[in-house]
């Protein structure tokens, strides 16, 4: 597993949060954490995937990924 903490734009309250944190977690081999706070969301994932996939699936829900923190 690797680990990545990506800045999130477009979350702008609790529901927001869990929405794409529920999302990113229904994909295989995605374990996330949001942080509203912070505006960035922790991602542990499987081997076979890559951050741009990361970022193509906070992309699908609505948010945009800004990179790495």
């Amino acid at each position: 597993m690797k680990k990545v903490i990506l800045k999130v734009e477009g979350m702008k309250c609790e529901g927001c949060k869990n929405r794409l944190q529920n999302y990113l977690n229904s994909k295989e081999g995605v374990n996330a954490q949001v942080d509203l706070e912070n505006k960035t969301v922790e991602i542990e994932y499987d081997d076979k995937l890559e951050i741009k996939d990361l970022e193509n699936y906070i992309d699908d829900i609505g948010f945009k990924s800004l990179g790495k923190k």
